[in-house]
């Protein structure tokens, strides 16, 4: 009969041991489903996070190949538009030197009027410009004539330095 209870308590032993690792794998499951749900929502947050990321990838290159394309048709439009605006150009040329022709004749012409008188005049004044033999109203009319041949010189002057440098006239 010992040998019944020895065995019997030996059974006992491995039953109790039995459960107690059962016990242990029911734990083990349980931490295992934990972390196998843990890394579920790691894994679905880091494809959330990767979608994210992939969608502001998109944005970026289709903002990307838009202004691209922006800058493209800008240059062809340049282009296109290239024998306009240098038409246009031209025109505001010719206008400005038909406006300095028109200009350069008028004085021509005023000197020309004028110089008759300028003679006449300027026998009554010395080489220093003081009135040796003029009447007032005659010195008057003489400075007024030099005034006006000043003043077209100097317009004249101007209008030469713009055409030499026609940037800065625009």
């Amino acid at each position: 009969m010992l040998s019944s209870s020895i065995s019997a308590q030996a059974l006992f032993d491995d039953e109790n041991n039995l459960i107690e690792t059962n016990n242990g794998l029911i734990l083990s499951e349980e931490a295992l489903a934990n972390a196998t749900n843990a890394m579920f929502f790691s894994a679905k947050a880091g494809k959330v996070a990767l979608q994210a990321l992939v969608t502001v990838g998109n944005m970026f290159l289709m903002w990307a190949i838009s202004k691209g394309l922006e800058f493209a048709v800008k240059g062809i439009d340049n282009l296109i538009h290239s024998a306009e605006k240098c038409k246009e150009r031209v025109d505001e040329l010719m206008s400005s030197y038909q406006s300095a022709l028109s200009e350069a004749n008028s004085n021509a012409q005023t000197v020309e009027e004028l110089a008759d008188k300028y003679e006449k005049l300027s026998k009554g004044i010395n080489n220093l410009g003081e009135n040796v033999s003029l009447t007032t109203d005659e010195y008057a009319e003489y400075n007024k004539i030099v005034n006006q041949i000043a003043d077209m010189l100097y317009r004249a002057t101007q209008m030469k330095a713009i055409q030499s440098c026609p940037s800065k006239a625009m």
